[in-house]
């Protein structure tokens, strides 16, 4: 598990920092907008991917239908973090917003690299680890996020 994990380590993700968000002041319309924002940024891909696995993974026969179901998903991970890219964040929330972006492009290349199993299993199965440590890490960064926006008087919904 060790080697196999070092091996993505050889290639490392895309990041983004402080210097590529915006980062706005901590106002009570700052936050209610970030939440709005983060939440259907969040419903949006998540019923994207959703849809696109009820329908992909019956007919993911093949290692093909495997790579092209893996890319696709790993291309609403990009998508995502764009938008979280684009969207204006209280200084606040920053640093958690930044985690939360670096968390989505670095799970769009594992779920790329997972889509080439057969061709290299070894580096599919390092990015299986990866990816279900990205996913612990997404479910606190939200639960973060969530939390520190309930702390300021802004609900931020249940969707997340």
């Amino acid at each position: 598990s060790q080697y196999a994990d070092g091996i993505l380590q050889d290639s490392p993700y895309p990041k983004v920092s402080m210097e590529d968000i915006l980062i706005t002041s901590n106002t009570e319309e700052n936050l209610s907008f970030y939440g709005q924002r983060v939440n259907a940024i969040y419903a949006k891909y998540k019923g994207m991917a959703q849809s696109f696995k009820i329908d992909s993974i019956s007919e993911a026969t093949d290692a093909s239908s495997l790579e092209n179901f893996m890319k696709t998903i790993g291309n609403l991970y990009s998508l995502s973090a764009e938008e979280l890219i684009a969207t204006r964040v209280p200084s606040l929330l920053a640093s958690v917003h930044l985690s939360l972006i670096n968390n989505y492009l670095e799970s769009a290349e594992v779920m790329k690299t997972l889509g080439n199993l057969t061709d290299d299993p070894i580096r599919a199965y390092a990015a299986l680890n990866t990816h279900a440590k990205n996913t612990k890490e997404e479910e606190g960064i939200l639960l973060n996020i969530q939390r520190t926006m309930m702390a300021n008087g802004v609900n931020f919904g249940t969707g997340l």
